[in-house]
């Protein structure tokens, strides 16, 4: 099982899919949900973008080095952060906040250091 999770080409298909998930989850109009904690849409966020950004770091060819993983990981995911945050400044219901932005780049931090540790046990 775990080798149909470590071959690129199902990552590349499960960043595709997170990718439209986080689209329809963050570009759809506000719903009320019930607030656990006081920064539960920060951590929404944090754990969106570690996703994401994880898939995106294992969805290159096996051969293709880790500087190029985590760079590429970073531009799109962090790309993906600023427009999705622009948008949802002209979304009814929904608002920009550099907050969300800022939880989001710590996401993509989070997601590269977790992909950094799986990259590093898997070669010892």
């Amino acid at each position: 099982m775990r080798k149909i999770f470590d071959d690129y080409r199902i990552n590349r298909l499960l960043a595709f899919l997170w990718f439209f998930i986080l689209n329809f989850s963050m570009l759809s109009p506000s719903l009320k949900q019930p607030s656990l904690f006081y920064w539960q849409d920060k951590a929404e966020h944090i754990i969106a973008f570690s996703v994401l950004s994880l898939f995106i770091c294992r969805s290159f060819h096996p051969v293709e080095g880790k500087k190029l993983r985590i760079v590429s990981s970073f531009c799109i995911s962090g790309s993906y952060g600023i427009i999705s945050e622009l948008i949802q400044g002209i979304i009814p219901g929904r608002q920009m906040s550099f907050l969300d932005f800022f939880a989001d780049i710590l996401g993509v931090l989070l997601g590269i250091i977790i992909f950094l540790h799986i990259f590093n046990n898997a070669r010892n």
